[in-house]
């Protein structure tokens, strides 16, 4: 998307850049620069960190109510289209990297990948990609266009209790697991839903691009964040 959305900033238009922003970091820091220097608002769409499921998630994580993060994983994988250009990693893992840098909210120390290519094509169709934090937290995606069924799923584990979400399911539901290991036991009081907002995570992401540009109100954490997705995605593969 790079050489459109420079075009585009060059003539002092607002852009929205579909994930990932583009094919490496250089390209993403200097169209970041380039909207900073015209006075125009730049974002990436990134669009599951305007999911209000997702969004609820965080507010728990913040309240302290689970304790210390942990642990997270993400599991996107699917029998689906074969890519011949991209591998599973850059066409899926953006969404997930996006809500592991949401999460944390901690710089990355260790990164590793490891990918298989099972259609023998020269391209990975599945990976699995672990990270560590400088805040003690760590996790693992799991991707795969090559899989028996579907599955859209995010865990986290924390101190006092995990938190569940499966986009993928029929009910959707955000749940809450009162597990936790206290003195060297497994103490598990069952599990509670949690109510989110119902509305859609694109309406919500056109909206919060709209509002920004006509309050001119740009922030640019939303695209800083985008342009660390493209960095990470480079150190994995």
């Amino acid at each position: 998307h790079y050489k459109i959305a420079k075009d585009l900033i060059n003539n002092s238009k607002n852009v929205l850049i579909e994930k990932p922003i583009c094919l490496n970091s250089k390209e993403s820091e200097d169209l970041i620069a380039l909207a900073k220097r015209n006075e125009v608002f730049i974002m990436g769409g990134h669009l599951l960190l305007f999911h209000p499921a997702f969004i609820k998630i965080k507010e728990i994580i913040n309240s302290k109510k689970l304790g210390d993060l942990l642990y997270m994983y993400s599991n996107r994988i699917n029998f689906g289209k074969i890519r011949q250009h991209e591998n599973a990693l850059w066409s899926l893992a953006p969404h997930d990297i996006s809500l592991f840098l949401f999460f944390a909210n901690s710089p990355i120390t260790k990164l590793h990948y490891n990918g298989a290519d099972i259609l023998n094509n020269k391209i990975d169709d599945s990976s699995i990609s672990t990270f560590e934090f400088k805040n003690g937290a760590k996790g693992h995606i799991f991707v795969n266009w090559y899989n028996p069924f579907k599955e859209h799923k995010f865990v986290i584990v924390c101190s006092k209790g995990m938190v569940t979400y499966e986009d993928s399911s029929d009910k959707k539901q955000v749940i809450l697991h009162k597990k936790k290991h206290s003195n060297f036991e497994l103490v598990d009081n069952g599990i509670e839903i949690i109510d989110y907002d119902s509305s859609y995570p694109l309406d919500n992401q056109l909206k919060y691009f709209i509002s920004s540009v006509q309050q001119k109100f740009f922030n640019y954490e939303n695209i800083h964040l985008s342009s660390d997705v493209v960095k990470i995605l480079e150190k994995l593969n």
